[in-house]
């Protein structure tokens, strides 16, 4: 099913040849729209969080992904990957961390309801 969303919102990714520098353009703006229309962003993350976590996920290299030398093949996909510039396993990754910074502000402020 996140296959076909990526496929869907990134479809340039996959199919046209443009410079990098478009294709990155484009994409931010397809990711910014898709956390939009999922309630994600700016509901659970910033705006300046999201495009920090956006052009760093850009950077990485596909092996440091999972940020975990045990786990580096959890993406299984990652030596066929679809897209050029926001990969699948980096819409996947992009994905993770929302969730993680999510529940990370989440748990934060039930323990600052909880001593007040």
């Amino acid at each position: 099913m996140l296959t076909k969303i990526y496929k869907i919102y990134f479809q340039w990714e996959i199919q046209i040849c443009q410079s990098q520098e478009k294709i990155q353009k484009r994409s931010q703006k397809a990711l910014f729209q898709f956390l939009k229309e999922f309630n994600l962003c700016p509901a659970l993350l910033s705006k300046s969080l999201t495009y920090s976590l956006f052009i760093h996920i850009i950077d990485l290299p596909p092996q440091e992904l999972t940020q975990n030398n045990n786990y580096e093949d959890i993406i299984p996909f990652r030596h066929s990957d679809l897209g050029q510039v926001f990969t699948l396993s980096k819409f996947f990754t992009m994905l993770v961390r929302v969730a993680i910074i999510s529940y990370s502000n989440n748990m934060m402020n039930e323990k600052v309801y909880e001593m007040s």
